[in-house]
C-alpha cells in the first residue's frame, strides 16, 4: 500500500510538473525607449493605463536642445497604452499642447519578447520616428503663423468676373444700339 500512495504521488507529481511547466515561460525583459524633446525646455509626463508597466520614472524635467528618455520594461506578451504630454510652467510660453498616445505591441516570437510601436499624434497617426516625440513651445508674439495659402485660384475667378462683365457690357450695348435704331425709325 505504502508503495502504491508513492507510485500515485511520483505520477502526480510529474503529471503535474509537465502540464503546468508547459504553460510557465520566462522572457528576458524586452526595453521600449521613448524618447522625448521639447524646443525651450519643460517637463513632460507618460501616463501608462492601468494594464501596463510603469517606466522607471513617469515624469521629466528637460531643457533647450535636451533630448530626455522614458525606460520601460516588458516581460509578458500583451498590448500596452500610454499617454505622453507636457506639463506647462510659470514661464511666459506658449505650451506645446500635442497629446501622444503610444500602443506597444509585445509579442512572443521564437522565445523572444519583440516590440513594435504605434504612435498617434492627436488624433492622427504619427509618420516620423515612433520612439521620438517632439514638442515644440514657443515665445508669445513668434509664433504669428504665416499667412494662409489660398486655396482658392484668384486669378480664374478674376478672369470669370471680366468675362462676366465684358459678356454683361455687350449686351448693354447691343440693348442701346436697338433702342436707339428704333427711336429713329418712328
Amino acid at each position: 500500500m505504502k508503495k502504491m500512495l508513492t507510485y500515485c504521488i511520483v505520477l502526480f507529481t510529474a503529471v503535474y510538473l509537465c502540464v503546468f511547466s508547459v504553460h510557465a515561460h520566462y522572457y528576458e525583459p524586452a526595453k521600449a525607449e521613448i524618447e522625448v524633446e521639447i524646443k525651450l525646455g519643460g517637463s513632460v509626463v507618460i501616463i501608462p493605463d492601468e494594464k501596463s508597466p510603469s517606466p522607471a520614472k513617469t515624469e521629466m524635467q528637460l531643457k533647450d536642445g535636451e533630448t530626455g528618455r522614458f525606460d520601460i520594461a516588458f516581460s509578458t506578451v500583451g498590448v500596452y497604452d500610454y499617454t505622453v504630454k507636457t506639463i506647462p510652467d510659470e514661464r511666459n510660453l506658449i505650451f506645446d499642447k500635442t497629446v501622444y498616445y503610444i500602443k506597444i505591441y509585445v509579442n512572443d516570437e521564437d522565445g523572444d519578447l519583440t516590440l513594435t510601436y504605434i504612435v498617434y499624434k492627436g488624433d492622427r497617426k504619427y509618420e516620423d520616428d515612433p520612439k521620438t516625440l517632439v514638442f515644440v513651445n514657443t515665445v508669445p508674439g513668434s509664433d504669428i503663423p504665416p499667412p494662409a495659402p489660398n486655396t482658392n485660384d484668384d486669378s480664374k475667378t478674376k478672369l470669370l468676373f471680366m468675362l462676366v462683365f465684358i459678356a454683361l457690357a455687350g449686351s448693354l450695348e447691343l440693348a442701346a444700339h436697338f433702342i436707339g435704331r428704333k427711336k429713329r425709325n418712328v
